[in-house]
């Protein structure tokens, strides 16, 4: 009896074949991070605030990266909990009196993780250790401290310039009394006897006198300038104005190096196999996060109809498939616990509405367990999401009225996830599934941050 290949046999062949393609893709994407299967150790730090860390930040030890933060916690008092995952054979060098240095950068960039790691005469860090933390001093903190040095200088200047006006008249008097031979030194200065040896010595004094006062004068006249608000010196002291736009300009920039500091990239992609419209789309993205409330979503999609698909195109294609856009704007909501979004959706103007469920994760070796607390992880996630559908000749879906379908994802690890449920709703509804990844890009994240501050 001859074998059939029945329609199902391919869809499941395609399916298992789509999988393995983006599995192979995400090792060889993750291959130079060296960031699967490693032996690791896992330690904990305290913060006074989150400075932008998220999963998968790099985590240096003595500047070599050699780990990865594998959660951020918010805590009851305000204080910001970082668990780190650290690789072998770094944590074989880290102590229990190491430090989690915390290094802004200068303008653009992330902030980084440093571990400095402590002495090697103690005894090295354990499994669920905690380590100590350094407050980083911000680019504006420093730019304050300049200000009230310069301020310092200025006043010192003033109270100097003081000090030499009243020496001068010290001077000044001392030398009148000498001339009328008043005093001891007066009597021994107009004494004959002594008047030709010390002729010359009286004019030398006499003359470093003059010169003396002419430097008192000239110091007496720039800081009377300066009180006056004359001159750049002088406007730079008095003008209140300058002062406070120079404020205005260090907060402006906090500002823009904060933004640009949190900003993240996560690169990603899903193959979903649509069963009654029998056709397989291909998803690549990068989902820009500028603050944890919003993202922003760049991508494209490829849809990859059977020679049997509804989906029909003209004979003379050029191409048996079809490649769109996707750009789209999330805002969450409630607790960042659902995301409403909006824009083009696989080509076509959508949006769709996203809800988190939230599993409590415990883990027997932290220092959180000991404490009997609870932590958060994102497991689940319930979408409802429409569009409107191509009728053009060269493609067309045949459907009726607009798009709809409901789904779930699963995440099964920190950067794989599946996906399935009900497509084409208001239509002819059908099952679909489908597989993907997504991790956050260090390197992209750098360069979004110094086009951002270009602009």
């Amino acid at each position: 009896m001859q074998y059939q290949i029945t329609k199902l046999d391919k869809t499941i062949a395609f399916f298992i074949f789509s999988a393995v393609v983006i599995i192979s893709l995400f090792f060889i994407f993750n291959i130079k991070e060296s960031r699967l299967f490693k032996k690791q150790m896992t330690l904990y730090t305290s913060i006074d605030k989150g400075y932008g860390f998220v999963n998968g930040t790099p985590v240096k030890i003595n500047g070599i990266v050699g780990g990865v933060v594998d959660d951020v916690k918010l805590e009851q008092n305000n204080t910001v909990t970082l668990c780190m995952k650290i690789y072998y054979p770094y944590y074989k060098n880290i102590h229990q009196d190491a430090a989690a240095e915390i290094i802004e950068p200068l303008a653009l960039g992330s902030t980084e993780i440093n571990i400095l790691p402590g002495s090697i005469d103690k005894i090295l860090a354990e499994e669920g250790d905690s380590i100590s933390s350094r407050k980083p001093t911000s680019l504006a903190t420093k730019l304050e401290a300049s200000v009230g040095q310069i301020e310092s200088t200025l006043s010192d200047f003033h109270k100097t310039s003081e000090k030499v006006y009243k020496i001068s008249e010290n001077l000044e008097s001392i030398t009148d009394k000498i001339n009328k031979g008043s005093g001891s030194l007066g009597q021994l200065i107009n004494d004959p006897t002594l008047y030709m040896d010390l002729k010359d010595t009286v004019s030398s004094t006499k003359i470093v006198s003059e010169e003396l006062q002419k430097v008192t004068l000239s110091v007496e006249s720039i800081t009377r300038k300066i009180d006056k608000g004359e001159g750049s010196l002088g406007k730079m002291v008095n003008d209140p104005a300058l002062y406070d736009t120079a404020r205005d300009t260090v907060e402006s920039t906090r500002s823009i190096v904060e933004s640009i500091k949190t900003t993240k990239i996560f690169v990603g992609g899903e193959n979903d196999f649509y069963y009654k419209q029998d056709v397989n789309i291909t998803k690549f993205h990068l989902k820009v996060v500028p603050r944890e409330s919003r993202y922003f979503w760049l991508g494209g999609a490829i849809f990859n109809p059977a020679s049997n698909s509804k989906i029909t195109m003209e004979e003379d294609a050029e191409h048996s498939y079809k490649a769109v856009t996707e750009f789209m704007i999330a805002q969450k909501i409630l607790g960042n616990q659902i995301t409403l979004r909006g824009g083009l959706l696989e080509g076509q103007a959508g949006g769709g509405i996203d809800f988190v469920t939230r599993s409590p994760l415990t883990e027997e070796d932290s220092s959180a367990a000991k404490k009997g607390e609870t932590k958060y992880k994102d497991i689940w996630r319930w979408s409802i999401e429409g569009r409107d559908t191509f009728d053009a000749k060269n493609f067309n879906e045949n459907l009726h009225k607009p798009l709809l379908r409901i789904k779930t994802r699963l995440n099964i690890s920190q950067y794989f996830h599946i996906e399935l449920g009900g497509d084409n709703l208001l239509n002819d509804a059908a099952f679909f599934i489908g597989i993907g990844f997504e991790y956050m890009d260090e390197d992209i994240s750098k360069i979004v941050g110094l086009v951002g501050a270009g602009k």
